[in-house]
């Protein structure tokens, strides 16, 4: 790496760059939830330029459930799956609730619900408790699904395309660099 510090430095910045979209996607969205996916999204440069290089994106396993959706039992809206979604998150087919399985667990909504200050009510208006309202809402899931967001794959194409670009300029650069210090 230290012999091209400027390709070094391309992929270091489109992983940057990847995450700042992705946490702005959320935020537009409304996806930040609780912050824990927003929080735990994190990029690292692997290799040197002789051996390859690559990046490697690290995140929640829940964040591919965000990204493409899930689709419920009683849905038949189409969820969208990319190419790159099928690629980027290992998946064949968009991720499905089966009726003969559980519905998520109650317990892991309660928290967002207190985040979103959610107040559910009961048929006569009376306050319900958060493990009531987390309980319908896990039965809605089921049901209904979680449309998809792309929040990571749409950027990533664009990204892409940016990075495409400025690794070739970076690489002339180092080369030129290289080039100059074998000269002298």
């Amino acid at each position: 790496m230290s012999d091209f510090p400027e390709v070094f430095k391309v992929w270091a910045e489109f992983g940057k760059k990847q995450i700042q979209n992705a946490r702005a996607n959320l935020t537009r969205y409304n996806k930040k939830g609780s912050g824990s996916l927003y929080n735990k999204m994190d990029f690292r440069v692997d290799g040197d330029f002789e051996d390859g290089m690559s990046i490697v994106f690290t995140m929640p396993n829940y964040a591919k459930f965000v990204d493409i959706g899930v689709k419920g039992t009683k849905n038949e809206k189409k969820q969208k799956l990319t190419p790159l979604s099928q690629s980027l998150f290992n998946v064949n087919k968009t991720p499905t609730f089966k009726k003969s399985k559980k519905m998520i667990p109650p317990k892991s909504l309660i928290s967002w619900i207190k985040s979103k200050g959610i107040k559910g009510r009961d048929e006569k208006g009376r306050f319900i408790t958060h493990q009531s309202l987390s309980f319908a809402m896990a039965i809605a899931i089921h049901k209904r699904g979680l449309e998809g967001t792309e929040f990571f794959s749409r950027p990533l194409l664009k990204n892409m395309e940016q990075f495409k670009k400025d690794i070739a300029d970076a690489f002339a650069k180092d080369v030129e660099n290289y080039l100059k210090i074998e000269d002298k």
